[in-house]
């Protein structure tokens, strides 16, 4: 095969595209879709990512790759001119690979012309462009695989028309398949899945360049480039070619049967989310005796399940590979009633899945969870459903097992405090215990290490002061969550609040500002009105919801967090911050009302504001702006990480701390007015078209010149 001749029918081939309407045509259509989905939801969803988008694009591939392709060798039969190259020195594959080129690369462009989408988002926000990246390489290996299937497509007949539907029905079972793999009997539904793009997208989508995701796309899209060999040529040659088929086939099958058991993968995501640690490898590697793992994962799960056991699988393959022979790994499908019953004996839990057997709905039990064993001690994850913090569940279940003991942290009493959030108490005491002192009766017992305060409501005394001053300086730490305000939920009226703390705070260079931080970066909160015998519920902006996103990326306890949620806050000046209010907050010092869904006004300076701080010169000692943030009412998972890592810290283990951020980071948009929100929304649809409309007049210009010159 000689590539200059490939490279002169790529050349017209890609020429003709543009000196008709074909190409401009389509791509404008591509284009005004891509850019209406993009815009539609973007401030709604208030997001910096394309992962909604990513996944609509393949449907419009769907459709636009078979109008591209359906010309490229159907037209030559139809005019006659195939009998005409097969008198020329040019070979069967340099044609259909020059052809083959063109199309694809129209297709890139046209995805390139997107990029826009997360510049745009970059410069409203902060996207992680390992995801990007990732998506884009998906992009274009489903691009490659569907210009396979569009050109076998234009091989088989000499009407376009039936060419551009034949490639249609095909790309769209591949586009389909994952997404009914759920509805299909049990032993099919993992083929469907395999087969299915979704699957192999989904990977690439989160920024991990997977080489099994790779050679999916390519061995599909090379059997189909191959199926066009094979049309392409006479009959009697094509029957010879009927063996090299079947062996075409099976490197196919094997390739990518191969290709699960021995491949690499680049995780390319913003703080490499999908990978372990560095403090991960260092608490395997360091164990004083082996663990052992049983993950028991059912074969053939249906999706979704089917991507987290792979995931799941591969992750626990991870932790055995970097232990160096510390992290013993089986896995087991428990297919039988013994092993079932092993599974359910061991703490698993059963997940009751839906399966189709002879036309009908059934339920199975399927099971996905984990045990770990350390010498006697025995840990387990009944179920593996969110995949996020996959990590951090692993790491901190074998950090559990592998204590001697564990260190013990004072919830501070005695003034009516704030109870800690259910979900907040239980998974600290996952890892260490909890012990209530009244400081105003109780001495601070010796093996304490942290105390927490959670919202006093009756000043201390000063003999409590003193204890907790006697505290800090002989080493301790501790975290106080203080509110200046009551908020009434009944009516939404505040209550001055008055803690006896403000001598000892100032004696460390803090001092908690009186009032609330209001701010229109903010969360959403559901109001409830009644409109005639109706009752009506919308989110409305509430911007005593303050949603933190300049936060300190120095210190371990905010570094890996995107945002947290700071619920009626007030101002903390001194020490160090560790987040701020956004620069368009102001501070209401007497808020007596803070009733949802009312206009607010800034009413004094808008500044960013200190919403926690920290000192560690003297003392070792937190100061949060609310009392709020751990308790039941208030919690949200960005909260929970904030106090979890602020947990870590105060007892010294920040191991953890790293683990704990990752895959949570939220990415809001810039506040905009509606004006401009409009602005950037017919920007992203009409930019990219004019810039493709642009190329167009240059190139008709340069052509146009050419001529006149000669």
């Amino acid at each position: 095969m000689k590539w200059e001749i490939v490279k002169q029918i790529f050349r017209k081939e890609f020429n003709y595209y543009f000196r008709s309407p074909i190409a401009y045509i389509v791509l404008t259509i591509f284009l005004g879709l891509t850019g209406y989905f993009f815009v539609a939801d973007l401030f709604v969803m208030n997001q910096a990512t394309i992962r909604n988008l990513v996944t609509l694009i393949p449907l419009f591939l769907v459709f636009f790759i078979p109008a591209i392709t359906m010309r490229l060798i159907a037209e030559e039969k139809r005019e006659g001119t195939i009998e005409i190259l097969a008198t020329l020195p040019v070979s069967e594959p340099e044609v259909i690979i020059g052809k083959f080129l063109a199309a694809w690369v129209l297709v890139i462009i046209g995805l390139a012309l997107t990029v826009i989408y997360p510049i745009t988002l970059e410069i409203l926000g902060d996207v992680d462009w390992g995801s990007v990246i990732g998506s884009y390489v998906g992009l274009i290996l489903v691009s490659f695989m569907f210009t396979s299937v569009g050109i076998w497509a234009s091989s088989l007949t000499a009407s376009q028309i039936v060419a551009m539907i034949v490639g249609l029905v095909i790309a769209f079972v591949f586009f389909l398949l994952g997404k009914v793999a759920n509805f299909a009997p049990d032993w099919l539904s993992p083929f469907l899945a395999f087969v299915g793009i979704d699957q192999h997208m989904e990977n690439l989508s989160r920024g991990v360049i997977d080489t099994r995701n790779i050679i999916y796309f390519i061995t599909v899209g090379g059997l189909f480039l191959f199926l066009t060999y094979l049309t392409y040529k006479r009959f009697f040659e094509r029957l010879m070619g009927s063996a090299t088929l079947v062996l075409v086939v099976l490197i196919v099958f094997f390739g990518n049967l191969i290709s699960y058991y021995v491949y690499h993968r680049w995780d390319i995501s913003e703080g490499r989310v999908y990978s372990l640690s560095p403090a991960s490898v260092k608490l395997v590697r360091e164990l004083h005796d082996p663990i052992l793992v049983r993950a028991y994962v059912t074969a053939k799960l249906p999706p979704p399940y089917n991507v987290i056991a792979e995931y799941v699988k591969d992750m626990l393959r991870e932790y055995r590979a970097a232990s160096r022979g510390r992290f013993k790994l089986e896995i087991i499908n428990p297919n039988t009633p013994d092993k079932m019953r092993e599974a359910t004996r061991m703490g698993i839990q059963a997940l009751p899945l839906q399966e189709v057997k002879a036309g009908e709905f059934a339920l199975k039990n399927a099971f996905l969870g984990a045990v770990f064993i350390y010498g006697d001690k025995r840990e387990t994850i009944p179920v593996f459903e969110d995949i996020s913090n996959l990590e951090y569940q692993v790491t901190s279940l074998i950090r559990k097992l592998t204590m001697e003991e564990k260190p013990i942290i004072g919830i501070v009493k005695g003034h009516n405090e704030m109870e800690l959030a259910r979900r907040l108490k239980h998974e600290i005491e996952k890892l260490y215990e909890l012990t209530e002192i009244d400081i105003e009766t109780d001495s601070i017992p010796a093996d304490v290490g942290a105390l927490i305060v959670v919202g006093p409501e009756s000043p201390w005394s000063d003999s409590a002061c003193k204890k907790l001053e006697q505290f800090l300086e002989q080493g301790g730490r501790a975290a106080l969550f203080l509110s200046t305000y009551k908020v009434n939920l009944q009516n939404f009226n505040t209550t001055r609040l008055e803690t006896g703390l403000d001598s000892l705070l100032a004696k460390y260079g803090i001092k908690l500002e009186p009032g609330f931080v209001v701010d229109p970066v903010c969360e959403n909160v559901r109001v409830t009105t009644r409109q005639g015998f109706f009752t009506v519920t919308r989110l409305v902006s509430y911007p005593f919801f303050v949603r933190a996103t300049t936060l300190n990326s120095e210190h371990p306890i905010t570094r890996n967090l995107g945002s947290v949620t700071f619920p009626f806050v007030s101002p903390v000046e001194g020490g160090k911050p560790l987040a701020w209010s956004s620069q368009y907050s102001w501070l209401v010092s007497t808020p007596f009302m803070v009733v949802p869904g009312q206009q607010y006004k800034p009413t004094g300076e808008q500044m960013a504001r200190p919403l926690a701080a920290y000192t560690d010169s003297l003392v070792k000692l937190v100061v949060i702006g609310t009392a709020t943030i751990p308790t039941e009412d208030y919690i949200t998972p960005g909260g929970l990480t904030f106090c979890m890592n602020l947990v870590d810290w105060l007892v010294q283990d920040e191991s953890l701390l790293a683990i704990r951020g990752k895959g949570i980071k939220a990415r809001p948009l810039k506040k905009l007015s509606p004006t401009n929100q409009l602005i950037v929304r017919i920007a992203n649809i009409l930019v990219p078209i004019g810039i493709l409309w642009g190329i167009g007049l240059y190139r008709r210009r340069s052509l146009y010149r050419t001529r006149h010159v000669a």
